[in-house]
């Protein structure tokens, strides 16, 4: 930014169409134009170069609140990427703590009910065979009792 007013301040020098000359009281000169004593001349010139570094520590100064204000992002996100890794840390290590806690419960408590397993499913195994046999029988006794239909 601060080299694109350099260049428009050398561009307007260069190209200004301004001629100078001096002139005494009396003297008659040939083209119109604006009269300027030394003192107004000298005030314009200085006038154009104190507007040009303005200009540039204008430019200088937003080009400084821009890369501080970046530079301050920058630091919050990375800020917030370090509390959230240290979240995310710290929840991980709560989780696997609790599930060795479950873990180690399962195998101390685990072997109070194997018996009652067992026994439940030895009780429905002769469940399912007393009924599965009783409907194999049932079908037996209807279809003795029916009449052959081939003959």
């Amino acid at each position: 930014m601060r080299f694109v007013a350099i260049i428009t301040a050398v561009m307007f020098f260069a190209f200004s169409s301004v001629a100078s000359t001096n002139v005494k009281a009396g003297d008659v000169v040939e083209e119109d134009g604006v009269l300027l004593t030394v003192e107004e001349a000298a005030k314009i010139v200085a006038e154009k170069r104190v507007s040009v570094e303005r200009c540039e520590e204008r430019v200088e100064h937003a080009t400084k609140v821009t890369e501080t204000t970046e530079q301050l992002k920058i630091k919050n996100l990375e800020t917030d990427l370090k509390a959230e890794k240290e979240k995310s840390e710290a929840i991980i290590t709560i989780k696997d703590k609790e599930i060795d806690r479950l873990y180690k419960q399962i195998e101390e408590e685990g072997g109070e009910y194997e018996p009652y397993i067992l026994v439940g499913g030895v009780a429905v195994g002769v469940m399912v065979t007393a009924i599965v046999s009783t409907a194999i029988f049932f079908a037996a006794v209807q279809t003795s009792k029916m009449d052959p239909v081939i003959k």
